[in-house]
C-alpha cells in the first residue's frame, strides 16, 4: 500500500522523475495523447472493471473507449481507489487465519500491477486479455471464500452457487464466441460498441476490403478521419480502397496525406508507388518504391515492385538485380515473372 502512495504522489506532483517517460501517442486510434499521470489514475477504474467483468462478464469489447481520468479527486476514480484500496487491506486483515483469500488477492493485485501501472502500454488502456494471469488470483480468493465460509452448514448451497456461475458463464462463453467468429463479426461488434474510436472504423474497414465489400469499407474509412484527422492509417487504407475501384487519382491523394502526416510510413510509399504503376508512371513508382527501401532495407515487397518497374520500362539492368534480391528475401514473383518473360536468368 506504501508503494501505491508514494507512486500516486509521484505522478500528481507538478516535477516528477516519471516525466522522463513518454506519453502514449494519438496514432494508436485515440484523438487525444495519453499521459502517465492519465493512464495511471485510469487504472483505478480500469481495474474495478476488470473485477465486474470476472462477476458479470457483460458488454465485453475487444476495443474500448475507454474514458481517461483527469484528476485523483475525480469522484470516480477516487471511489475506485479507495475501493481497490480496501480490497487491499483486507487481504492484509485475513492473512493469517484466511491465507488462501489473501494470497489470492495478493496475487491478483501483484500480477495486475505489470500491465495496469504508471507506464502507459500501447493501444489502450484496458484490455481484457490482461486479466487471464490476475484471473487466477481472484478466483482463488473468490472460492476459497465460498468454501471457508460455507464448509460447515451451508456447503451443498455454495456448491449450488459456483455451479449456477459456471453455468451462466458457460453459456456467455459460447455467445461470446459468436462475436469472435471472424474479423467481420468481431468488428462489426467493436463498432457499435466503440462507434468514437478512428481504429476500431480502420479495423472494420479493413474486415470490409476483404470480404469485397469497398463502399463500405470507404465509409469506415472516412468516418476514421473524421474522428481522428491526424491518424495516417485510415488514409492509407482508403487509398488502397480507392486502386481497387480503380479510383487511382483520388487514392495517389490519400496516400499524400498518409505521408504528409507520418513521413516514415514505408507501406503507404509501396501503396502509391504501385498506384502510379498502375497509370504508367513507372518513373514515379520507382521514385517511391525507392523510398521505401531506404527507410526499409529489406523490404522485399519494395524490390519486387522496383523490379518489375525497371523492367517494365525496359531496364534489365537494373530490373533483375531487384527481383534476385527480393527473391532472397523471400519474394520471388517478379523473379518468375522475369525469366517466364526472357528479361532475366
Amino acid at each position: 500500500m506504501l508503494v501505491i502512495i508514494i507512486i500516486l504522489f509521484l505522478s500528481t506532483s507538478q516535477v516528477s522523475p516519471l516525466s522522463l517517460f513518454s506519453s502514449l501517442p494519438p496514432d494508436q486510434g485515440y484523438t487525444y495523447s495519453i499521459s502517465m499521470k492519465e493512464s495511471f489514475l485510469t487504472q483505478f477504474r480500469v481495474i474495478l472493471t476488470y473485477i465486474r467483468l470476472f462477476i458479470l462478464p457483460f458488454n465485453q469489447n475487444l476495443d474500448y473507449n475507454y474514458p481517461l481520468a483527469i484528476g485523483f479527486f475525480q469522484l470516480k476514480t477516487f471511489f475506485s481507489f479507495s475501493l481497490l484500496l480496501g480490497i487491499l487491506a483486507t487481504g492484509v486483515l485475513l492473512f493469517k487465519r484466511y491465507r488462501l483469500i489473501s494470497f489470492g488477492i495478493f496475487w491478483f493485485f501483484l500480477t495486475m500491477s505489470v500491465e495496469s501501472s504508471i507506464i502507459p502500454i500501447s493501444q489502450n488502456v484496458i484490455f481484457e486479455h490482461r486479466t487471464y494471469l490476475p484471473g487466477f488470483g481472484f478466483f482463488l480468493a473468490f472460492t476459497s471464500a465460498f468454501f471457508y465460509f460455507f464448509k460447515e452448514r451451508y456447503l451443498k448451497i455454495a456448491v449450488i452457487i459456483v455451479l449456477m456461475i459456471t453455468s451462466i458463464n458457460t453459456v456467455l462463453t459460447y455467445q461470446r464466441n459468436k462475436i469472435w467468429k471472424n474479423e467481420y463479426t468481431l468488428w462489426a461488434d467493436c463498432v457499435k460498441k466503440s462507434p468514437d474510436k478512428a481504429r476500431v472504423h480502420v479495423a472494420f474497414g479493413l474486415a470490409l476490403f476483404n470480404e469485397g465489400k469497398i463502399d463500405e469499407a470507404i465509409d469506415h474509412y472516412k468516418q476514421a478521419i473524421r474522428i481522428t484527422p491526424d491518424y495516417s492509417l485510415p488514409f492509407n487504407n482508403l487509398g488502397n480502397a480507392y486502386v481497387k475501384s480503380g479510383q487511382y487519382q483520388h487514392a495517389i491523394e490519400d496516400y499524400n496525406e498518409a505521408i504528409r502526416l507520418k513521413p516514415d510510413f514505408a507501406p503507404a510509399y509501396i501503396n502509391r508507388g504501385l498506384a502510379y504503376a498502375n497509370q504508367g508512371q513507372y518513373q514515379r513508382a520507382i521514385e517511391d518504391f525507392t523510398k521505401a527501401i531506404n527507410l526499409k532495407q529489406d523490404y522485399a515487397k519494395a524490390y519486387n515492385n522496383r523490379g518489375v518497374a525497371y523492367l517494365s520500362q525496359g531496364n534489365n539492368e537494373l530490373g533483375c538485380p531487384d527481383a534476385q534480391k527480393a527473391c532472397a528475401l523471400g519474394n520471388c514473383k517478379a523473379l518468375e515473372w522475369a525469366k517466364g518473360k526472357g528479361f532475366c536468368h
